[in-house]
C-alpha cells in the first residue's frame, strides 16, 4: 500500500512537471493569461473580503523602452547575457550574505523569478526552489533570452505596485509634500 501510495505521488509529481514544462515552451508564442502570484493575489482579496483589480495588459517588448529593459536587466540580473539562466556568482554571494546573517539581496536570475511567478507564487521553501531549478533550464531553452525578458517585464510583480495593492502608504517628502500610490 504505500509503494502504491509512493509511486501514485511520483506519476502525480512527473506530471505537474510536464505540464509545467509544457506551459512554458507554449509561452514562447501566446502571452500567459494570469500567474501564479495573479491566482495568490486574487484568493489573498477574496480571503480579506475586498475587491480584486487586476491591472494586467500584455505589452510586447518593441513597445518597452529599451531604457527600461536595461534597467531592469542592470537592477535585477547585470549578467543576464552571460548564463544559461543560473548565476552561480550572485548565488554564492547571497549564499555567504545569508551565512553571515545580513542578506542583502538573493541570487535569483530573470529566469529564475519568471518561473516562480507563472507556476509558485510568492511563497518561499526548498520544495519551490527545487521544482524552479528544474524548470529554469526548460525556460532558457525553449524560450530564449528576449522572450523570458518580454515575460519577466510583463507578469513579475513590481514592489511599489505590490506595496500600495497591499497597504496604503503616505510617504512624506523632506519638503512635506504627500504622494499616495
Amino acid at each position: 500500500m504505500f509503494r502504491s501510495f509512493l509511486r501514485w505521488l511520483a506519476f502525480a509529481l512527473v506530471s505537474l512537471w510536464l505540464l509545467a514544462a509544457l506551459l512554458i515552451v507554449t509561452a514562447r508564442w501566446v502571452d500567459p493569461p494570469t500567474t501564479a502570484v495573479h491566482i495568490q493575489r486574487r484568493m489573498q482579496a477574496w480571503i480579506h473580503g475586498k475587491p480584486y483589480h487586476e491591472r494586467y495588459t500584455f505589452v510586447p517588448l518593441n513597445q518597452i523602452s529599451p531604457d527600461l529593459q536595461h534597467a531592469v536587466i542592470a537592477a535585477e540580473d547585470g549578467r543576464f547575457y552571460q548564463h544559461h539562466g543560473f548565476d552561480w556568482q550572485a548565488i554564492e554571494t547571497a549564499a555567504e550574505d545569508d551565512m553571515e546573517g545580513g542578506r542583502v539581496r538573493g541570487g535569483s536570475t530573470l529566469t529564475q523569478q519568471l518561473v516562480k511567478n507563472l507556476f509558485f507564487g510568492t511563497g518561499r521553501s526548498i520544495l519551490r526552489k527545487g521544482a524552479e531549478f528544474t524548470l529554469v533550464p526548460v525556460a532558457e531553452l525553449f524560450l530564449g533570452k528576449q522572450r523570458i525578458l518580454e515575460l519577466y517585464l510583463n507578469v513579475v510583480e513590481w514592489a511599489l505596485e505590490s506595496m500600495a495593492r497591499m497597504q496604503r502608504v503616505t510617504i512624506t517628502t523632506n519638503a512635506g509634500a504627500q504622494c499616495r500610490p
